[in-house]
């Protein structure tokens, strides 16, 4: 289960972002996406109880040979949409987790690109995930 900083329970891809998530996840084959969902699951699992993750550290840069190069293909070879459909991938597989976990947006002035999520104990805010980190 995914939740907003705020307590909101989110539910599905943003609005604004479904239609390229479509395409894209028609462009590929339900094995090879099945495979993406268990590697971020597998990733998602391994990480400590107390520690955030990164979406965007999880595949890491040179996807080539790896369960995620589909997603470049499927994406007409562009990087930045592959990237995007990756992290709306972790973005579903974090609302379909029987746990529970709260995303952070990425900030603008960040150099990281990729959401912050971290595990929900009890009731986080903002300021309880900057002391985390």
């Amino acid at each position: 289960m995914l939740f907003s900083i705020d307590g909101k329970k989110i539910t599905g891809i943003p609005r604004r972002r479904r239609a390229h998530f479509g395409i894209w996840r028609d462009n590929l084959s339900d094995s090879d996406y099945e495979a993406v969902v268990e590697a971020i699951n597998a990733y998602v699992d391994s990480v400590p109880p107390d520690k955030p993750f990164v979406s965007s550290f999880i595949p890491g840069h040179d996807w080539e040979g790896t369960v995620y190069e589909p997603l470049y293909l499927a994406c007409g070879r562009s990087k930045e949409q592959s990237g995007w459909f990756f992290g709306l991938i972790v973005w579903q597989v974090m609302i379909d987790r029987p746990d529970k976990w709260i995303f952070k947006p990425l900030d603008k002035e960040e150099d990281v690109l990729g959401t912050t999520y971290w595990r929900k104990y009890g009731r986080l805010t903002d300021c309880d995930f900057r002391r985390k980190l």
